[in-house]
């Protein structure tokens, strides 16, 4: 292969195409991919999600309002749930019946109605709507971060006695992809808002399901890192992270450790870099 002076480009290494991180994993490819997109990339950021878990849409429907609902806000005195995948809002009326339609608020000519106080089961279709669609409850692991605005607040984590506290799941396996065709991410930056003590902080994140987490401990399988707050924390700053590479939708868990400290607290937003295949 020549990498000389080609006026057509064919030749030259620069001009092959790549697989990027669909590629082999020690290929130079894959590890350009990864450095490029670590540094010129966009960022996202996640804080604590309005209520873990959602309901999942499903059925053959006219209007097809299929897909995963979480949590975005309130209608009619209790929860309002917006389709991340597409068209679509569930929404109680305020008096005896859950509703999906195309507009928050407003039933309108085509709309699904549950007259029962759970969102789960089947809905009747009304108006010009046709067909059936029935709710689901997706499980509390599978959403549990909201992308930050000015509502949503930060996640805690809770030192044990001079030990690790309890593990916090930080991600769910809906929670990711932000970006469609997104095939892998990691934890980018983290920024501490508030803590109630000044010693260090050690800070564990482990990725995959809660029933691998004491396996993953044992085999040295985490990332971890120290955090010291300045006396005043919104002077603490912005912290860069070194995570690895993870598959979309994998579960993230993080947990932490105060030096000298019992039940102290640590409050934080993180961001993460996706990695298109």
């Amino acid at each position: 292969m020549s990498i000389g002076n080609d006026p057509t480009g064919t030749s030259k290494i620069d001009a092959a195409a790549t697989d990027g991180l669909l590629g082999a994993e020690d290929s130079l490819a894959y590890r350009v991919h990864n450095i490029e997109k670590h540094f010129h990339n966009f960022e996202k950021w996640f804080g604590d999600a309005l209520e873990d878990g959602g309901y999942e849409i499903a059925g053959t429907t006219l209007p097809d309002f299929d897909g995963s609902y979480f949590k975005t806000g309130e209608q009619g005195g209790d929860s309002a749930y917006t389709n991340r995948d597409g068209a679509g809002f569930l929404w109680w009326d305020g008096v005896d019946s859950w509703i999906v339609s195309a507009v928050l608020g407003t039933a309108g000519t085509d709309y699904f109605k549950r007259t029962d106080p759970s969102q789960i089961g089947a809905y009747t279709n009304e108006g010009s709507a046709t067909g059936t669609v029935t709710s689901a409850d997706i499980g509390d692991e599978n959403h549990v971060a909201d992308r930050m605005d000015g509502v949503i607040v930060e996640f805690t984590l809770t030192a044990g006695n001079e030990d690790f506290g309890s593990w916090l799941q930080v991600l769910g396996s809906d929670d990711t992809p932000v970006t469609t065709g997104s095939v892998k991410f990691d934890l980018h930056r983290i920024i501490v808002t508030d803590t109630n003590s000044t010693d260090v902080f050690i800070i564990q994140i482990v990725t995959g399901e809660s029933a691998g987490i004491a396996a993953k401990l044992l085999a040295e399988d985490f990332d971890e890192f120290p955090f010291v707050s300045a006396t005043n924390n919104n002077d603490s700053g912005i912290s860069e992270l070194y995570d690895k590479r993870s598959d979309a939708g994998e579960k993230v868990w993080m947990r932490c450790a105060n030096v000298g400290g019992n039940a102290t607290t640590l409050k934080f937003y993180f961001g993460i870099h996706e990695y298109e295949g």
